[in-house]
């Protein structure tokens, strides 16, 4: 399994109970290489095989690249957890601005780490759960998709675009075993410690 922005809070309790299960081996991803080492450490105390993928999932190169490291620690992913999220590496998101009084720059961040960033890694990993005829990706998205959120309003389109596309290649992988699944946590998850998440 690869979880993206497994190095904490979400994405850290997503890997650890993925790991109880016996995934196989987990992937824990994050743009932080000390959080992502720091998890897969914890994974391994659990007897579970895990692997530290640092990367930026707005870069598809570097996620070919934890592929192909993948493959070789653990063997090739079958499960993904698209969890990476909010504002990218060093952003925050609080609400603060109105739409037409927000820099356009501001966009660029939002779009890569919540849409980009799933396009990048499904692009990357599908094709190893279509050759084994079987997988699963599950997709972290947020109410602000379906219902909008003020002051966030390119977050939330970027939530909403990610959910449509789970449901297109939902369709497509249908045939190959994959399931597609979207799962909304809330429009904004309060900061809680990882063990009340």
């Amino acid at each position: 399994a690869v979880v993206t922005g497994a190095g904490q809070n979400a994405g850290r309790a997503i890997a650890l109970e993925l790991a109880r299960h016996n995934a196989g081996g987990i992937a824990v991803n994050d743009f932080v290489r000390e959080r992502a080492e720091a998890v897969a450490a914890e994974i391994e105390a659990m007897g579970v095989p895990a692997i530290a993928v640092p990367f930026d999932v707005g870069d598809l190169n570097a996620i070919k690249a934890a592929d192909a490291a993948i493959k070789e620690k653990l063997g090739p992913a079958t499960i993904l957890v698209n969890n990476a999220g909010m504002a990218g590496p060093g952003g925050s998101l609080r609400p603060s601005l109105n739409f037409w009084e927000e820099d356009p720059e501001n966009w660029e961040r939002y779009l890569r780490t919540n849409l980009y960033g799933v396009y990048n890694c499904c692009f990357g990993f599908i094709p190893n759960m279509v050759e084994a005829k079987r997988g699963r990706i599950v997709t972290i998205v947020s109410d602000s998709g379906r219902t909008g959120e003020p002051k966030l309003a390119v977050y939330a389109s970027a939530k909403a675009g990610a959910q449509g596309f789970v449901r297109s290649i939902a369709k497509e992988l249908g045939r190959y075993n994959v399931t597609c699944n979207a799962v909304s946590l809330s429009s904004l998850m309060p900061d809680l410690p990882p063990e009340q998440l």
